[in-house]
């Protein structure tokens, strides 16, 4: 059954499904992240960066050392988010048999989950507007926008869900 249709039946399996599908999405957001701040840093740095005084061919360490931090940030948040959406998707496969004995608990653990990744997200957010604000190094702004419009996106999705569970 395809997730399209899945949405439009509504049932619970249904609704964990789809809350495991935006976890996913979640997952490959911050995976990205996590690749291009980890292994592909000078050409981050390169392509994002208006030319200043600074060699771009041989930036100082400790700017590596922050994208590469940054990187290992957005790990923790692709296990998060992979773990849970692992969890609903297999849940509303196996039709109703919940995995947990009190679902309450289970309930309070998804919104957690849930806020936090919100947080990684908002604050993603707030620090591109900020970019934009002070519009001081960014090269290539379109592509930028387009990041900070997905930072708010998932940022809104997550919170929200975080709230109304």
């Amino acid at each position: 059954m395809s997730w399209v249709a899945r949405l439009k039946l509504g049932t619970q399996d249904d609704k964990k499904f789809v809350r495991g599908v935006l976890f996913g999405a979640n997952t490959m957001w911050h995976s990205m992240a996590a690749y291009y701040f980890l292994f592909q840093t000078r050409r981050i740095l390169k392509y994002f960066t208006k030319p200043f005084p600074t060699d771009l061919k041989h930036p100082h360490p400790h700017t590596i050392d922050m994208m590469r931090f940054l990187g290992a940030f957005n790990c923790s948040i692709v296990a998060l988010s992979s773990i849970y959406s692992w969890k609903l998707i297999r849940q509303s496969v196996q039709k109703g048999k919940s995995l947990s004995t009190n679902e309450q608990q289970q309930k309070e653990a998804e919104r957690i989950a849930w806020f936090v990744c919100g947080v990684a997200n908002l604050s993603q957010f707030l620090m591109d507007c900020r970019v934009h604000y002070t519009n001081s190094y960014v090269e290539h702004q379109r592509l930028f926008s387009n990041i900070t419009v997905l930072d708010g996106v998932f940022a809104l999705l997550d919170l929200s869900l975080s709230y109304f569970l």
